[in-house]
């Protein structure tokens, strides 16, 4: 179906109209909050989850705008960060209100059943929503994500940190004593986590094209995400993920460190896991390995309706 009528707020361009790019973009209240949406494209509807947590849907663009010509693609900022609305209650902070912040997006647009995409942290919220809501989902990509556990998410990170160049080291520690990190300028931010994700890529040329969006708002934000750690401390969802028997395409760059730790546990757990690992790729694989990830996920969304 088309969303365009259920946005409320579409985009009245005459351009925009005439060759559809954007939909639409601003704020909808969802969830007691008001959640950054943008809509782009036309097709079948297909939530997308952006990483972080902290981050926001920019860095997946525009790596994700050839999708938009079989699908229409709708991000959303999650509670708390990027564009969305920063007046929250840090005990608002959850897991429970991420999973329904998700299901308040499908509702709003009228979806009706979805099909979820999503990247690194993105994919511990699109997990958890898939135990809860189950009936509500047509599909589900996992890209790069987190750990379906939290001893291996732990691990990862453990990998992760080794990975660091003893040069890296001596940037990230000048970053940390510089005096705009102690100002908390955006730019020294931005400057600390490039360093931080070009190690998550196999070819660290690829890293300059992350797109990252780090304002001066991003300090408030981590500060209410803190409340996150709550729900990360502690958990396991493999027995639960057994009984989830959505179509689940997996994607892992061979590079990345929680493929190393947890890649074959997660595709066996679910029953109609389908495992797709990219060589010589890292956490990026919609910018390292872009034609084959394309072709991957054009596969595994034209094989459903078979």
């Amino acid at each position: 179906m088309s969303l365009l009528a259920a946005c409320g707020k579409p985009s009245k361009n005459t351009e925009q109209d005439e060759n559809p790019v954007e939909n639409f973009s601003g704020l909808v209240s969802i969830n007691g909050t008001e959640l950054y949406c943008k809509i782009i494209g036309s097709g079948e509807p297909v939530v997308i989850l952006h990483g972080g947590p902290g981050l926001d849907h920019t860095y997946l663009l525009p790596h994700f705008l050839a999708l938009a010509d079989k699908y229409q693609l709708i991000f959303y900022d999650q509670r708390g960060g990027g564009q969305s609305s920063i007046n929250v209650d840090t005990a608002s902070i959850s897991m429970e209100n991420f999973i329904e912040d998700l299901e308040g997006i499908r509702k709003h647009f009228e979806v009706g059943k979805i099909s979820l995409m999503a990247h690194s942290f993105g994919g511990l919220i699109a997990m958890n929503y898939a135990i809860k809501y189950p009936e509500n989902l047509n599909s589900m990509i996992l890209i790069g994500s987190v750990a379906p556990t939290s001893e291996m998410m732990q691990s990862a990170s453990l990998l992760d940190a080794a990975n660091v160049s003893p040069e890296d080291s001596i940037e990230f520690n000048e970053i940390l004593t510089s005096e705009e990190m102690a100002n908390g300028e955006a730019a020294a931010i931005e400057k600390l986590m490039r360093l931080s994700f070009k190690r998550q890529f196999f070819n660290k040329n690829f890293a300059d094209s992350l797109n990252l969006s780090i304002t001066e708002r991003f300090i408030t934000t981590s500060g209410l995400l803190s409340g996150l750690q709550k729900d990360l401390i502690d958990f396991d969802l493999t027995d639960e993920l057994a009984q989830v028997t959505v179509p689940t395409l997996i994607i892992y760059g061979d590079y990345e460190t929680t493929y190393k730790v947890s890649d074959e546990i997660l595709y066996k757990t679910m029953p109609n896991g389908q495992n797709w690992v990219l060589r010589d790729c890292g956490h990026f694989p919609f910018i390292e390995k872009k034609n084959d990830f394309e072709r991957i996920v054009n596969n595994f969304m034209a094989g459903l309706k078979e």
